[in-house]
């Protein structure tokens, strides 16, 4: 009895001791955040999520060296995330329930539902795909406004020369574990020229997506009309997006729709919103490339840019397999890489999540 007894004081001792509660929140924080954030799934790749959370786990050590006053304070922002990581992940059966669903769209009359002149739609479509482009074209025409087709860089094409003035493919690898497929710089690429093209326009705002999208153009049309009425709370609106994100919401939207900012990491550019100042910064820093495109613009933090959502989401993905390839050969570990890599996703999960948190709590 008394060997128990002394266990369960052990115990109690461990979960009163400021220190060690700090440690455990720190640690399921970061774990939280290296599971949401860096996309890792444990049955397949179990050897990089280990080093992750070992890794973050050696970053919540110096927690139990601050002050009682700053460790309560580190605790109750624990608290709050692990509030709207909970509820968000309530959501996400929803998401999917909605996802296995047809997205089903009716004809739109063409003098109907015409949105501003201030938009002009923009489709990324290659040369090559006119499967694609018949399939997304019809869509895009019923949602009533003028739109542009852009021909997209086909990445295999890119010549050595261009590659190296281009890519910078050490820091890629380091940022991300494996050498840039040139599929991958062929879409960033290809929305650098879609940004600089709506530029060159008189529109205030620039409507663009990817070839393999679906949606309803009705509820689309709805969405943006209030979007444009709204252009203060946001520069750029994506519309299709992976991972659930832990929404916090903005503002009300058409359709029981929410604009929302993002507390952990999202990405995918098949369809977006953006204004004009978001598209001369997101040019500005472009060059040389160092990450896939849709990991570039939700980095809002460096560019001092609202980076919004739609929840829940109107567009889909859904014509065929990803023109993208990825090359397993490509991938490279070594212990630099894999600690840059764990220090680029702790870095981009905390400046995200605070970043993101503040704008939200200044648009109340």
């Amino acid at each position: 009895m008394k060997k128990i007894k002394n266990i369960l004081l052990k115990i109690k001792k461990f979960l009163w001791n400021y220190r060690n509660i700090g440690i455990f929140c720190g640690a399921f924080t970061c774990l939280i955040l290296s599971s949401a954030l860096t996309d890792v799934s444990v049955a397949k790749n179990l050897t990089f999520f280990i080093f992750d959370i070992i890794f973050l786990l050696l970053i919540c050590l110096p927690i139990c060296l601050l002050p009682k006053k700053i460790r309560s304070i580190f605790l109750i922002v624990v608290l709050i995330f692990g509030y709207l990581f909970v509820r968000s992940e309530k959501n996400v059966s929803v998401l999917k329930e909605t996802w296995s669903q047809k997205i089903p769209y009716e004809k739109i009359p063409n003098n109907q539902y015409v949105i501003s002149k201030k938009v002009t739609a923009y489709v990324l479509n290659l040369d090559r795909a006119k499967e694609r482009w018949e399939f997304v074209r019809p869509q895009i025409e019923q949602i009533g406004i003028p739109y542009e087709r852009v021909s997209a860089v086909e990445g295999k094409l890119i010549s050595d020369q261009t590659w190296k003035n281009l890519v910078d493919e050490e820091t890629f690898c380091e940022f991300f574990k494996m050498l840039p497929e040139k599929g991958t710089i062929g879409c960033s690429l290809s929305h650098e020229k879609t940004w600089r093209t709506f530029l060159a326009s008189d529109s205030e705002f620039a409507l663009i997506f990817e070839d393999d999208v679906q949606f309803d153009p009705k509820v689309l049309y709805d969405v943006v009309l209030d979007l444009i009425s709204k252009k203060d709370l946001w520069d750029i609106v994506s519309f299709e997006l992976n991972h659930h994100g832990c929404p916090l919401k903005i503002s009300k939207l058409p359709h029981e729709k929410s604009l929302v900012f993002y507390m952990t990491n999202v990405k995918h550019s098949g369809a977006y919103l953006i204004n004009r100042a978001a598209a001369q910064k997101l040019l500005k820093r472009f060059f040389p490339i160092k990450m896939p495109v849709d990991h570039y613009f939700t980095r809002s933090w460096e560019f001092d840019f609202k980076f919004c959502g739609v929840e829940l989401r109107i567009v889909e993905q859904r014509f065929g397999d990803s023109q993208i390839k990825c090359d397993p050969s490509k991938r490279k570990t070594n212990a630099k890489i894999i600690t840059i890599n764990a220090l680029y996703n702790v870095y981009t999960a905390f400046m995200g999540t605070i970043y993101n948190f503040i704008l939200w709590l200044s648009s109340k």
